[in-house]
């Protein structure tokens, strides 16, 4: 019988010279963007650190985004592009004595800032420059308010700052120092640098404390409330209008006073409340900041804070319920306001209860990355005119490439036992540079403790994407 063999083709190889597909990847993970990402050398120092005494000029937390070199700059210049209320006198950054002597290069004319360069810098005087220096060449007629800039029209300005600043890139991973130059012949001092490249982050968790103020609190300070002592006698009742099913003085545009009997007919209350009245803020629709030592609720009568309502005993007892606006103190028969606290203004903070737009500052400092306003789990969140995380309200008109991310959890401190661990440092001699957290600081951590901003108790837990 016949044996079929195998019979097939072969092909010789013939590509050992031919090209090859060139790698375009640069990395799979893009958490840590590569590049050679440099800070911009015009912007001005922040703050100067007290032992090395170098310059610093972002913190780290800030979201970042580029300049018209395509620099990392923290998101105040964008801010000021977007923020309806920006003209061109607003300032936009200041020099001062520090940023001549570290080098700083001014970013009217490109040169290193001198002692005459001192002071102010608004939007006009930024967007005159940029456009002098070539930058911005892009824009067209139709974008300006007329056939061409115009250096009196504050939307011109608002134009070339929107054109020369670009939209969030991500978090800045850490301080940031001033620019210490860009070539070894043109280094500030030549033989200092510690800083080459920096980097930010675009996927990354953050926790920031949230910053007890509003927009319009002078200096940036702590919204500081203040109830006209006697005041606190409008008795609230179901069927009023000021809250049908539970206290509301927002809607009754006062303070209520909430008898023990209305108290021990709500599920949140659970303890005997014969004996205790509560005192519902009107706090125009925000939150009422935790009793602390950088938040005060100030009243004679009210002498010592319980942990629950359960702990209300005798007379200046007094418990703080935030989450909805309310003080409730010991009074014998439950039925009025205590003698002593209703002799007595009551003061206490609030966090600023209006969604920000992106532009609202709420922080008087660069220094330190914080949550303005009043962040909720779920919240959209974007960025205000100090690089700080804000809420923001989405709807159909937000831009979303400002949305940054998202709030995930609000949380209080003391957490863990934190104030009940021994540490150094708790005499008032020391500063809270000096004090390390837990007994000293009450228990709370130094994302509280190290910030001038008016921080409360409050930490924002932030899930961060930045596309």
């Amino acid at each position: 019988m016949a044996i079929k063999r195998f019979s097939g083709s072969f092909k010789a190889r013939t590509d050992i010279l031919d090209n090859i597909t060139p790698n375009n990847v640069v990395q799979p993970n893009v958490s840590a963007p590569a590049g050679e990402w440099k800070p911009a050398a015009w912007l001005p120092v922040e703050w100067q650190g007290e032992a090395s005494k170098d310059f610093f000029v972002i913190s780290s937390g800030k979201v970042v985004g580029f300049d018209m070199d395509g620099r990392v700059v923290p998101m105040r210049y964008k801010a000021l592009a977007i923020d309806t209320n920006t003209a061109r006198g607003t300032v936009a950054l200041a020099y001062t004595s520090d940023d001549v002597t570290h080098g700083t290069i001014n970013i009217l004319d490109g040169e290193p800032v001198e002692s005459g360069d001192v002071g102010n810098v608004t939007c006009g005087a930024i967007a005159d420059a940029l456009l002098a220096r070539g930058y911005a060449s892009t824009l067209t007629a139709a974008d300006f308010a007329g056939a061409d800039y115009s250096a009196a029209s504050d939307a011109d300005c608002v134009t070339v700052l929107d054109a020369c600043f670009s939209e969030a890139v991500g978090i800045n991973a850490y301080d940031t120092y001033a620019w210490a130059g860009d070539a070894p012949g043109e280094l500030n001092s030549i033989n200092y640098q510690k800083q080459h490249l920096v980097q930010f982050l675009t996927d990354i968790q953050l926790k920031v404390p949230v910053h007890v103020a509003h927009p319009n609190a002078t200096g940036g300070a702590a919204e500081l409330v203040t109830s006209a002592a006697g005041a606190i006698n409008t008795l609230w009742a179901a069927a009023n209008g000021d809250g049908d099913i539970f206290p509301n003085p927002t809607l009754a545009t006062e303070d209520l006073l909430v008898s023990g009997a209305s108290l021990a007919t709500f599920p949140r209350y659970t303890a005997d409340t014969t004996d205790v009245v509560g005192l519902a803020l009107n706090t125009a629709g925000g939150r009422l900041a935790d009793n602390t030592d950088r938040t005060p609720i100030t009243n004679a009568g009210l002498t010592r804070e319980r942990k629950s309502v359960e702990a209300l005993r005798q007379a200046g007892d007094f418990f703080v319920d935030t989450e909805v606006n309310m003080i409730l103190c010991y009074v014998a028969g439950g039925a009025a306001v205590p003698a002593a606290v209703d002799a007595d203004a009551i003061t206490f903070y609030v966090f600023n209860a209006s969604a920000q737009d992106g532009s609202t500052s709420t922080a008087a400092d660069h220094r330190f990355i914080h949550c303005a306003g009043n962040p909720k789990p779920g919240d959209h969140l974007t960025f205000d005119l100090q690089a700080n995380l804000a809420p923001v309200a989405v709807d159909g008109n937000t831009v979303m490439s400002r949305v940054v991310g998202r709030c995930l959890a609000v949380v209080k401190e003391p957490r863990g036992l934190l104030d009940r661990v021994r540490t150094a440092w708790e005499g008032s001699s020391f500063d809270k540079t000096a004090q390390m957290p837990g007994t000293a600081t009450k228990g709370y951590s130094d994302l509280i403790t190290l910030s001038d901003e008016g921080t409360s108790a409050s930490i924002a837990i932030c899930n961060i994407k930045v596309q």
